[in-house]
């Protein structure tokens, strides 16, 4: 039928579906493996989403005493268990990962 509207059968389809917010930790005192940080929380967020499509749980953390956002992936009160975790996340190709303490 010619009254048919020509559709592009190669055409993506539009999904408009909202991301769920990504939720920012609290630093609290300890020890923390830190894969990245920035001054920017956009770019945070992507390192972030990144390193969590390559099967590496992280989170979001924000320090107001220095305006940084970190992500990391977890925090230790002893630097030993945050040592194994760092060796961990090298020898999965992270190589700027590092420990940091937070007061």
């Amino acid at each position: 039928n010619s009254s048919e509207a020509a559709v592009d059968k190669n055409a993506l389809p539009e999904f408009k579906i909202k991301e769920a917010p990504v939720a920012e930790q609290n630093i609290i005192p300890g020890y923390y493996v830190v894969i990245s940080s920035d001054s920017s929380r956009t770019e945070s967020v992507k390192i972030k989403k990144i390193i969590d499509e390559n099967g590496i749980d992280c989170n979001l953390g924000y320090n107001g005493a220095n305006g940084k956002y970190y992500v990391f992936t977890k925090n230790y009160p002893d630097k030993s268990d945050a040592r194994t975790e760092l060796e961990r996340l090298q020898k999965a190709g992270l190589k700027d990962a590092q420990i940091i303490k937070f007061e």
